[in-house]
């Protein structure tokens, strides 16, 4: 339960943090380069490449 809440914490931040729609994110990600992404979304390339890691992440954890 701990682990679980801080996830959802970490999770909640990170949306707050960037402000992205993640489901937009994951879209892109698939079709488009670290540039597309941040200028579709408004955002820097450091924050493409958190995200990306961010999302591997997530993913080889679930």
């Amino acid at each position: 339960m701990k682990f679980a809440h801080k996830r959802l914490t970490n999770n909640l931040a990170t949306t707050q943090l960037y402000d992205v729609d993640f489901h937009r994110f994951i879209e892109l990600a698939t079709n488009s380069t670290h540039i597309e992404i941040a200028q579709e979304l408004g955002i820097s390339l450091k924050e493409v490449h958190m995200l990306k890691k961010k999302l591997r992440s997530t993913l080889l954890n679930s």
